[in-house]
C-alpha cells in the first residue's frame, strides 16, 4: 500500500462526509436539540462508532451487509425520525434514547459508506483493505 493510494483513500473519506447531504442533515438534525458541547461531542463520537464498525465490516467482508435497495430509504428515514423526535421532545438534553438512535442509525449510516468503499476496494491486494480503512 503506498501513500497515494493512503491519501486517495483519505480524500474518499473527506468528500463522504462534506458532500454527502444526508449525513449532514443527519448530524445536524441531532445535533440542533443539544444544549452543550458535550452532548453535541458524545452523540457525535456515539455516531461514528458505529459507522466505523459497519463501514470496517462491510469492506472486510467483501459485500455489503445490506442491500442498497434497503439501506438508502433506512437513511433518509433517520433525518426525517430525529426530525420528528426534536419537534416533538420537550427537553433539550441528551438523553440514552438519543445515544441509542445515533448509534443504530450509524449502523446503517455505515453501510452506506461500505458500500461505496467496497467499489474503491476490488482492485487492491487482499491485506490492502486494513489500510485503505
Amino acid at each position: 500500500m503506498d501513500w497515494s493510494s493512503i491519501g486517495s483513500f483519505l480524500n474518499h473519506g473527506v468528500h463522504h462526509v462534506l458532500e454527502g447531504w444526508d449525513h449532514l442533515l443527519f448530524a445536524a438534525a441531532l445535533v440542533l436539540a443539544l444544549s452543550s458541547f458535550w452532548e453535541v461531542f458524545k452523540v457525535i463520537g456515539v455516531f461514528t462508532v458505529a459507522h466505523s464498525i459497519t463501514v470496517t465490516w462491510t469492506a472486510l467482508r467483501g459485500a455489503p451487509v445490506l442491500p442498497p435497495s434497503i439501506v438508502e430509504p433506512v437513511i433518509a428515514g433517520s433525518i426525517v425520525v430525529v426530525a420528528l423526535e426534536n419537534m416533538l421532545r420537550r427537553d433539550a438534553h441528551l438523553t440514552a434514547r438519543r445515544l441509542g438512535v445515533a448509534f443504530v442509525f450509524g449502523l446503517v449510516h455505515g453501510m452506506g459508506l461500505g458500500g461505496a468503499l467496497l467499489e474503491n476496494l476490488k482492485d487492491l491486494p487482499a491485506g490492502a483493505a486494513g489500510w485503505a480503512i
